[in-house]
């Protein structure tokens, strides 16, 4: 399959960003309320990733345009949005506190 630009054989930046979002606890609190499933470990955070990425490998979210929408579709923005509410949440919470 070819590669999209801005990829090598390492990954391109979709399948790195996603490969450390994985790595991240509150990476497997999104997936697991985004996806209604248990994501307690970097494993099962990329088995919900492929499962709903519809990809096998997390290249393909830099070599497939298809997938690479689906990335964006259901992993970043999505992501991104639950970062900055869950953000804005704790700092009013702080903000409480004080």
């Amino acid at each position: 399959m070819p590669q999209m630009m801005g990829t090598s054989h390492k990954g391109g930046m979709n399948a790195r960003w996603i490969a450390m979002r994985c790595k991240e606890r509150s990476f497997w609190t999104f997936l697991a309320e985004a996806f209604g499933t248990r994501v307690r470990s970097e494993e099962e955070a990329v088995a919900t990733v492929y499962l709903f990425g519809c990809v096998d490998s997390r290249a393909e979210f830099d070599t497939s345009p298809e997938a690479a929408n689906r990335f964006h579709q259901l992993f970043r923005r999505p992501y991104a949005d639950f970062v900055d509410r869950t953000t804005t949440q704790h700092a009013k919470d702080i903000h409480h506190v004080v």
